[in-house]
């Protein structure tokens, strides 16, 4: 990648980001640094991607390197190569800096997503992360206490085994000459710190031919991250949180006076601009409070009588269909005929959404306004 005959592979690499919607890549081995990844054309990305190269180990001869693009999303990561020569210094080096990311974090009130990715040259379970020829047994896993067992210790995950239990799977494949057969490691591995709402949905490994052409595979994780990025907004300090009401009376007021053309009375119009806007700053919303108001929408959202509203809503559309594919639907004349079901369904979804922004709009003034 960091020359002009392996150019292309930065660009096999986007694609394969862009068409499996992946946010973020860790890519170590690169044979780049800062000043030589100035080369590299990354202004096309630039729009959806940012890029970080890291200097190479001077004390090396070896051009390493490592590279993170990240899809506009904060958080901490840490891309490591844990080369086999100096492998126990940065391994060391990696619970050093991890421990004191961990403590500064614990200072703070903004909750944070941790993660360690890259090639870490070690292993978590031998029955399940390396394959051996039948002449060669497996060290066991209590002989050998690793920097992954270390980082479990900390409380970090193995993503893909939080999906995999049991499954034996592979990143890498090494022998020492052709004549001997190959042994078969997960060593490439993406481990995470997170909070409750960050949710690992799938983590699978592709091979790297045909994109990097790498003798590493390509592990792909994928986190919902929805709650998550709502609560942590250290650099949009001002969250702005629309009343319900304040759309619900706009409809409410189309719905009454017609085309928005239409004269309004100067009664109603009074009544629309004294709905005023909330602006609620979540930095300054304490923690409980969000969590409370979070229940409280799950609640709601799962309670009987929205589960009515929305099956009555359900029935009334399943109407409208019927009667739209009826004789009468093409006949101007019977019209008519249609125009009850169609209210019906109006009908329906207005209460359905003066429900739930009702149920919003207590929610908010209930945990958010508090104080």
């Amino acid at each position: 990648m960091g020359s002009n005959n392996t150019a292309h592979k930065l660009d096999d690499l986007m694609t394969l980001m862009q068409d499996d919607d992946i946010d973020i890549v860790v890519v170590t081995k690169t044979n780049s640094d800062r000043k030589k990844s100035s080369f590299l054309d990354i202004t096309r990305y630039n729009n959806r991607y940012k890029f970080y190269f890291c200097d190479k180990d001077i004390s090396t001869n070896k051009s390493i390197g490592y590279g993170v693009a990240i899809a506009k999303r904060e958080i901490h990561i840490t891309a490591i190569y844990a080369a086999p020569k100096n492998k126990q210094h940065i391994h060391k080096k990696l619970i050093d800096n991890t421990i004191k990311q961990l403590q500064q974090n614990q200072l703070g009130s903004t909750r944070t997503l941790h993660i360690i990715a890259g090639n870490f040259n070690e292993i978590v379970d031998p029955e399940l992360d390396k394959s051996t020829p039948s002449s060669k047994k497996p060290t066991t896993i209590n002989q050998c206490q690793n920097v992954l067992h270390q980082l479990q210790t900390l409380g970090f995950k193995d993503t893909f085994r939080l999906i995999n239990n049991d499954q034996k799977a592979f990143t890498y494949k090494h022998s020492k000459s052709e004549d001997e057969a190959s042994t078969y490691t997960r060593i490439d591995m993406l481990w995470m710190k997170a909070p409750k709402q960050i949710i690992v949905k799938t983590a699978y490994i592709i091979p790297s031919v045909g994109c990097t052409d790498s003798d590493h595979d390509i592990l792909i994780t994928k986190l919902y991250t929805a709650e998550f990025l709502v609560n942590n907004r250290r650099h949009t300090r001002r969250a702005a949180l629309d009343q319900p009401g304040v759309a619900a009376t706009t409809r409410m007021d189309k719905e009454q006076f017609g085309n928005t053309n239409t004269p309004r009375k100067e009664s109603d119009a009074a009544d629309i601009s004294s709905v005023k806007r909330q602006i609620i700053d979540l930095d300054k919303t304490f923690r409980s409070n969000i969590e409370l108001f979070q229940q409280a929408c799950r609640d709601f959202a799962n309670s009987p009588s929205i589960q009515l509203h929305l099956n009555d809503t359900y029935q009334a559309i399943e109407q409208l269909v019927y009667t739209n594919s009826e004789p009468w639907a093409d006949h101007k004349d019977d019209t008519d005929a249609a125009a009850g079901p169609c209210e019906a369904v109006k009908k329906s979804i207005n209460s359905f959404w003066s429900q739930i922004a009702n149920g919003i709009n207590k929610a908010i003034n209930s945990h958010l306004l508090q104080g």
